[in-house]
């Protein structure tokens, strides 16, 4: 059958999203939730680029600690634990 939205494809990554967000909150329970991730390695966990987070940031979806120019991210905001 073919797949013509592509719907596969996108199952798949939101699949992934889901998994690396897992991974992070597993690792986070024996972590610290106010551990600070960098634009590229919150991205990286979240399974979109960059250039999405940043947007998320600029709506107000996404809360970040700024210092100068650069940005950092709160584990916690991330995954949505607030510990």
């Amino acid at each position: 059958m073919k797949d013509p939205w592509g719907l596969a494809e996108r199952l798949d990554q939101a699949l992934g999203a889901i998994t690396r967000l897992e991974k992070a909150m597993e690792r986070q329970r024996g972590g610290n939730a106010h551990q600070l991730l960098t634009a590229d390695q919150a991205a990286s966990i979240a399974g979109c680029s960059t250039a999405a987070l940043r947007k998320r940031i600029a709506r107000g979806q996404l809360r970040v600690i700024r210092h100068g120019r650069a940005i950092r991210v709160r584990l916690g905001d991330l995954t949505g634990d607030d510990r």
